[in-house]
């Protein structure tokens, strides 16, 4: 498959010797965090040829030195590669079967580093909103090679976390067109005039082609090719100049700094994905630092039951599903790797099996409320078997019962976290709520519904008062 939003892996390419980057929970954040973090390696390819290794934050094809910016510091970089001083750095994320290795320093990806790449990278960083578009390169959520016209002006939001990306570095005035889960939020209440063409799960997952022409965005953001937009990216045209299928990270992988910067340079926004990968940080390696001081017998283990308002009790957040992330990072051992059946993010269990679990000092149920305080009608309920309206109060306190119920006799704690700050951007706040309930002598000064109104006011811009929501239910218990 070819064209614009999707290139051909050149083989030789495909033969290189990846880099499994295994890091320990406790570090992650800390690596994460790392501004210009390079490793220079000692591999070689099939054909004897010496490469470098890297890992950088910022997927764009033209990060030669791996930092978080696509600057001057990479076209030196680029210069230096070509004058033989450096190695040129190859990043494979291995984040899928679809991962590759690929050159940061082949700006054009045309096999060769040389001048052409260092004029072209000159261009991308002197682009402006206005300027007219280039076609560059970026490695995408699938750890793929892709491509996209640079910069995109026009938006079309397929999935709320991506809502959620581009409302956090303040790119909504580019979207024209998004799904009905995106809209539906108060948060996102003052954007209510964008029109929503994506009714339901299966619209959003793959647009029909005649639904983008009609539209024309530059870009339309979305997930992984193995659930997203496969019918879509064969349909459209091939030689398009707008339409890329832009396939970045917004709860994958622990990779939602690594989506956010990438998505903020695609869309001359880096100042203000630069200034949320900052606060992410601050709050991110402070946690890490602490839990990373603590014995193995001091983590805490964990599961995370996914809620929903119909059906919350039997199926668990695993491995890739946003929150099993963002209950390690909080710093804790999430046992349901003892229960894996299948690659599936949600992870389907027997109360039995949970009960067995002796060991387990935490659960977080994940729900889906919102910060509206809706009343929300349950029709398959284990408390109500003939339905019940529920606020997001009274639905919290029952997920909080039925789970204290079934682990009671080993003292396992129990909480309820709202979806909303579970994943996405905002999976920052859910991390620093969990870090507190597991460890609350580290975290003792460590004030979340604070944390949480300065995301609202710097990022969200959306008038609201945490402190007064909790009170009355809140969106973490």
């Amino acid at each position: 498959m070819t064209g614009p939003g999707w290139i051909d892996i050149p083989s030789d390419a495909m033969k290189m010797k990846t880099i499994l980057m295994t890091v320990a929970i406790a570090a992650i954040a800390v690596i994460v965090a790392a501004a210009a973090f390079v490793a220079l390696g000692g591999d070689d390819d099939d054909d004897g040829k010496k490469v470098a290794t890297g890992y950088t934050r910022m997927w764009i094809v033209g990060n030669a030195s791996m930092d978080d910016r696509v600057d001057g510091d990479d076209v030196q970089y680029v210069q230096d590669v070509i004058d033989g001083k450096r190695e040129p750095v190859y990043f494979n994320p291995n984040t899928s079967s679809h991962s590759v290795l690929t050159n940061m320093s082949d700006v054009n990806q045309d096999g060769a580093v040389d001048q052409k790449d260092v004029d072209m990278l000159r261009r991308m960083i002197s682009q402006t909103a206005d300027s007219e578009k280039m076609l560059i390169y970026y490695v995408d959520v699938d750890g793929a090679l892709n491509s996209m016209h640079f910069p995109a002006k026009t938006l079309i939001s397929t999935y709320e976390q991506n809502s959620k990306q581009l409302q956090t570095i303040h790119a909504m005035d580019q979207v024209i067109a998004w799904d009905n889960q995106s809209a539906a939020h108060i948060y996102a209440s003052a954007y209510s005039s964008i029109p929503v063409i994506f009714k339901n799960y299966d619209e959003r997952k793959d647009p029909s082609a005649e639904l983008m022409i009609r539209y024309q965005p530059d870009a339309i953001l979305t997930g992984s090719q193995d659930i997203y937009c496969q019918t879509l990216q064969t349909a459209l045209p091939k030689d398009r100049p707008n339409m890329d299928i832009v396939r970045i990270s917004s709860w994958e992988d622990d990779k939602v700094i690594e989506g956010t910067l990438t998505l903020g340079f695609m869309l001359n926004k880096n100042a203000e994905a630069q200034a949320y990968a900052e606060w992410a940080d601050k709050w991110l390696n402070l946690i890490s630092e602490k839990v990373s001081k603590l014995s193995s017998d001091k983590i805490v283990n964990v599961l995370c039951p996914r809620g929903s308002y119909n059906d919350w009790n039997v199926t668990f957040n695993g491995p890739r599903s946003g929150k099993f992330e963002t209950s390690e990072l909080a710093g804790a051992k999430n046992i349901i790797t003892r229960n894996l059946t299948s690659s599936s993010t949600n992870v389907v269990v027997t109360d039995e099996w949970v009960k067995a679990q002796k060991d387990l000092d935490y659960i977080v149920a994940i729900v889906y409320g919102d910060l509206d305080n809706k009343t929300r009608h349950v029709t398959k309920d284990p408390v109500y078997p003939g339905g019940h309206d529920y606020d997001n109060k009274e639905f919290y306190e029952t997920a909080k019962k039925y789970w204290d119920v079934m682990t009671k006799a080993y003292g396992t704690k129990v909480h309820v976290l709202d979806n909303l700050v579970g994943q996405g951007t905002t999976y920052v706040i859910g991390i620093v709520y969990m870090a507190k309930w597991f460890y609350p002598e580290l975290f003792g000064d460590m004030d979340p519904d604070g944390i949480f109104q300065e995301f609202m006011d710097k990022f969200f811009r959306y008038d609201f008062d945490v402190a007064s929501f909790q009170a009355g239910g809140g969106i973490a218990i």
